[in-house]
Formats: structure tokens, sequence, C-alpha cells
């Protein structure tokens, strides 16, 4: 896993710049954490993510909307490789007489800090 940071500035208005959670569906792996080392009137992202199947980046529409994308790195549609990188759990479930879900991880956390002077001014969306 990686870490990584984006940060996009705003000026303030009437309506709120409204912040997204990961395509508006990442729920539970995104925290809004009011820091004052973020400057004012800034949004800072730190995003820990799979550096091998993803790559983040920052989407921000000027002074409307910012948010946290990703694209898949190489072929993420070889489902003989990822079964390939899944098959030691997959015997080991097998012989519990179990079956479960295997999933590549792409985004395992997303932190949104912000100046505390400033959280007025952003509205969290989930």
């Amino acid at each position: 896993m990686q870490t990584e940071e984006f940060e996009c500035a705003f000026e303030p208005r009437e309506e709120k710049l409204a912040v997204y959670n990961l395509y508006g569906s990442h729920s539970g792996q995104e925290e809004l954490v009011e820091s004052p080392d973020v400057p004012e009137n800034t949004i800072r992202f730190q995003v820990t993510y799979n550096a091998a199947a993803v790559k983040p980046f920052l989407d921000y529409a000027e002074n409307e909307s910012a948010g946290i994308y990703y694209s898949y790195i190489g072929d993420s549609s070889d489902d003989f490789k990822i079964f390939m990188e899944c098959k030691d759990q997959i015997l080991a479930d097998l012989k519990d007489r179990k079956i479960s879900t295997y999933r590549t991880q792409t985004i395992k956390e997303i932190k949104i800090l912000v100046n505390p002077s400033s959280v007025d001014s952003i509205r969290f969306v989930r």
C-alpha cells in the first residue's frame, strides 16, 4: 500500500464546495478530519491505495466540487491473473469448506483534511 496526498485550494462562496467520497460510493473508507496543519480554504486528501492496481487522481471542478477518483493500471480484466494471485487463499478456503469473495484491493483509506476555519465552507457528500 502507498499513501499519496492531493490538495486543492478553493474560494469560499455562499454555496459550499461539495466534497465527494470516491465515485460517490466508497462509503465507510473515508473520513473528514479538521486539521490546523492544512492551509485555510484548502482541502487535502490523503489516499492509501494499492499502487500495483490503481493510480488515484484529484477531480476538481473549480469552486464547485472535489473528490478522488482512480484509474486501473495494466489489464484489470485478467481474471486468470487475479485467480493465481488468490490461489493460496482459495485453496485454504476450499479445505475449510467455505467460499469467500476475492477482490483486488484498490483504495484502502481516504482521509479528507480541512482547516477548522474552513470546515463551514464545504459540504461532505456521501
